[in-house]
Formats: structure tokens, sequence, C-alpha cells
């Protein structure tokens, strides 16, 4: 049994207690925050260095064209990078990609992150560098997996919180594989809504 799965197993009456920020209105209330910040962005970067962001966008996609979409965003919810998968729809809009395969590769690469972040949880949330990087999510994630159980990942899916980060958890809390795929095709839809924020802000600007 892995150190995170045994930490899970063992909690006590204060990681019961909900973590600041975690409730639904907040969490909702977050979602729309950061929805309003990416369109705002979007409008700011065309107004400020518009230019160059065009030009970074067409050598991304004359370069790697869909697949780098696909690969890109499987990287940075694979490893929970400080970035999200809505840098690579930017990209895609820049270099002139056609929405709607856009919008599935990013989902689908997604999806292949989170299985990656999953199975990196599962297997390997021992050794030590990953044991403690979870170590700095614990809290938050023993917290909802106890709660809300596989939906969860879904709530990661659609809102704010870390999506690569507890589906690391997904893996070491031992998850249903097939299961957790599923959930994840949430996040075929939930693609759109930031593509359109994008478009509409790099449009109107």
């Amino acid at each position: 049994m892995s150190d995170v799965l045994k930490e899970k197993n063992k909690l006590s009456e204060e990681d019961g207690v909900m973590p600041k920020g975690l409730e639904a209105k907040s969490l909702a209330i977050k979602t729309v925050i950061v929805l309003a910040i990416l369109l705002a962005l979007t409008i700011g970067l065309k107004f400020l260095i518009g230019d160059y962001v065009e030009m970074a966008g067409g050598w991304f996609v004359n370069t790697f064209g869909y697949w780098g979409i696909f690969f890109g965003t499987v990287f940075i919810d694979t490893i929970n990078f400080p970035l999200s998968p809505d840098f690579m729809l930017l990209f895609a809009i820049t270099g002139g990609l056609h929405p709607v395969p856009t919008i599935i590769f990013a989902a689908f690469g997604s999806m292949v992150g989170a299985s990656c972040a999953y199975w990196i949880g599962r297997v390997a949330s021992n050794i030590k560098p990953i044991a403690w990087w979870m170590k700095r999510k614990e809290k938050t994630g023993h917290f909802l997996f106890n709660k809300y159980g596989h939906w969860t990942i879904l709530i990661a899916a659609v809102t704010p919180l870390p999506f690569g980060a507890l589906c690391w958890f997904a893996g070491a809390y031992k998850m249903n594989w097939w299961l957790f795929y599923l959930i994840t095709l949430i996040r075929l839809p939930r693609m759109i809504v930031p593509f359109i924020l994008l478009y509409l802000g790099w449009s109107i600007a």
C-alpha cells in the first residue's frame, strides 16, 4: 500500500474539515472569475503584444499542427504544469487552426494526460520526489476524495481545481481506471467554453 493511500486511510478529524475555498459556491464563483480573467487577458494580449503572439502561434501551428496541440495538452495535464491547456487553444486560434479539430485534439490530449497522471499516482506515489510533491496537495486531495469520491475528477475537470494533481491522487487511491477514463470525457465539452472566450477575446480586440 502506498504512503499516500495509508495517509488517506488515517484521516484525522481535522482532515474532515472542509479546506478553505472548496465549498461548491466558492468553486462556482472561482470558475466564473477565472473565465472572466481568461477573456480579459486575451483582449489585453491582443492589444499589447498581439503581433508577437500571432507570430508564436503561427510558428507553433506551422511546425507542429494539431499534434502539437495534442501533445502539449498531454504534457500540461500529465505533470500538472503551471499552465492551463487553454494556452494551447490560444496558440491554435492565433495560428489559424480550425475550431472543431482543435477542440477534439486538445480534449483527447487532456484525457491522455489525465490517464498518464493517474498511472503515475498509481505506480509511483512512493518515489520520493513524487511523494514529496503529493504531500503538498494531500489536504485538498484527501478531503475531496473522501467527500465526493470519484466525482472529484469531474469537479476538477470543470473548475479551477488542479486537474492533473487530482488525477495523481485518483491513481494513488486506486480509483477504478475505466470509471476514471469515462469521467475524463467531460474534458471535451470543457474545452468548448474557454475556446469560445479566447476566440471572442482575440476577435473583438
